[in-house]
């Protein structure tokens, strides 16, 4: 996933410090859903 930010440097230095957390975070959170949902049996 390609994005930019605003506010220069300080944007970056929040890119940094949360934004790549919290993404990564809510993939690890898709991964593990996708995998609840392919091994539920209905």
């Amino acid at each position: 996933m390609n994005y930019t930010v605003k506010f220069g440097f300080l944007g970056e230095i929040l890119d940094i410090l949360m934004i790549k957390r919290q993404s990564k975070k809510g993939l690890a959170f898709l991964s593990g859903f996708k995998s609840y949902a392919e091994n539920k049996s209905f």
